[in-house]
């Protein structure tokens, strides 16, 4: 298996110090701007706060997609658009996991994302197709009558339950060195806990190959009784899974084996990474049935689902994370094209704060280093940067401009 130099843990990649600081003496300006009102037509100019940003300072236009050139043949991706796919015994060990260590998953922070990914999400194709014709990836941002928006940090942890602030995400398989040798207080660079995922894994792939289907990990570790039969096909469940999406990556073991002792990592941001570039990869295809580009497309529908009403919605004796309240079947709203079209041009302005910690009200916040975990990843949500996932060699970065679209 292949190791490459890790950002985290004991033998961290020395990274050069940037030669020009960050540092934003204010985070907003107060400009004069028209103001459509309640799409009356009515034109009043009043003075907004707009967000600064100090690392996209050039202006950049969001330049649209052309639907005539991709998304006219619109069709369902190789990938599925996140559909389900059966394994048996998964839905047994996650909530057995659930049950037996939901202490320790909330300590984690992860709790509610693995409780989000048991249930299947429904969507309206036609507004997937709408809302990926409005994709802009130049800025990574949706086009509406109202402006620019987009899918922000703060959104992904208010609609499902990933935390912004933690350790940085870096999935590498770690060196033998780390693996095996000690500190010099005699204490193990890693928990004993990832030296057992390798050897599972050794003894599956029998040293030949660097993947385990996920099939056979979730056989190997669970051994439980099997309570859900495989569900009747849905409408896209003939598409082939793409092989590296249907499978276990070692490179994952180091991150989970100190997540199971207690560290916590941003997960948001590499989601989010993640969900920008699939978007990305559909809105530029050229072929839509050939793109096998994988996303979470449940936080997607979510997204949408929480700022244009796509969604019926169910009050859950559960916990409030808001994407619980659509999964499940037949819970997405029917629209055709012409309507879901409509939805991207006709914005209710009132729903644009749903999220917000502030609610439309002004609030005096002193960053002493004692916020609580939501205001402080409110307000890195808040701060213009890049988005960055890394898989082994590959690192996906991407603009996160929160000063076009909060």
């Amino acid at each position: 298996m292949k190791v490459h130099p890790p950002v985290i843990g004991a033998f961290p990649l020395l990274r050069k110090t940037l030669d020009t600081s960050h540092h934003l003496p204010e985070w907003s300006s107060t400009e004069a701007k028209d103001v459509t009102n309640d799409f009356s037509g009515n034109v009043t100019t009043e003075k907004v706060l707009l967000l600064k940003s100090s690392t996209h300072q050039n202006v950049v236009v969001a330049v649209p997609p052309r639907r005539d050139e991709h998304l006219s043949s619109w069709r369902v991706l190789s990938s599925g658009f996140g559909e389900v796919h059966y394994t048996s015994g998964y839905w047994e060990w996650v909530e057995d996991e659930l049950a037996r260590c939901k202490e320790t998953l909330d300590n984690m922070k992860t709790y509610d994302a693995i409780f989000a990914s048991m249930f299947t999400y429904d969507h309206n194709e036609n507004v997937l197709q709408a809302f990926c014709e409005n994709w802009r990836p130049s800025t990574n941002t949706v086009s509406t009558f109202v402006g620019e928006l987009s899918i922000s940090l703060w959104d992904l942890r208010t609609i499902g339950g990933l935390y912004v602030h933690g350790s940085f995400y870096d999935e590498v398989i770690p060196s033998a060195k780390e693996l095996t040798h000690v500190d010099d207080q005699g204490k193990s660079f890693l928990p004993r806990s990832c030296s057992f995922l390798f050897s599972a894994f050794y003894r599956l792939t029998k040293g030949a190959i660097d993947e385990v289907s996920f099939r056979e990990w979730t056989k190997f570790w669970f051994r439980g009784p099997r309570k859900y039969a495989e569900p009747s096909p849905r409408t896209f469940k003939n598409h082939t899974i793409p092989r590296k999406v249907d499978c276990i990556h070692a490179s994952v073991f180091k991150v989970a084996s100190l997540m199971a002792h207690g560290e916590i990592f941003s997960l948001a941001v590499p989601v989010l990474a993640n969900i920008y570039r699939g978007l990305r990869d559909i809105s530029t295809s050229s072929n839509l049935g050939a793109c096998n580009t994988l996303l979470p497309f449940h936080y997607v529908y979510g997204w949408i689902g929480e700022y244009f009403e796509t969604y019926f919605r169910i009050t859950r004796p559960q916990r409030v994370v808001r994407i619980w309240q659509i999964f499940g079947e037949k819970m997405a709203k029917h629209f055709d094209l012409v309507d879901a079209r409509k939805l991207f041009q006709q914005v209710n302005v009132h729903d644009l704060h749903n999220l917000a910690m502030l609610q439309g009200n002004e609030l005096h916040i002193d960053d002493s280093g004692k916020l609580s975990t939501s205001w402080s990843d409110f307000l890195i949500g808040l701060r213009s940067s890049f988005v960055t996932l890394r898989l082994d060699d590959e690192l996906i970065v991407e603009p996160y401009s929160p000063h076009r679209f909060s």
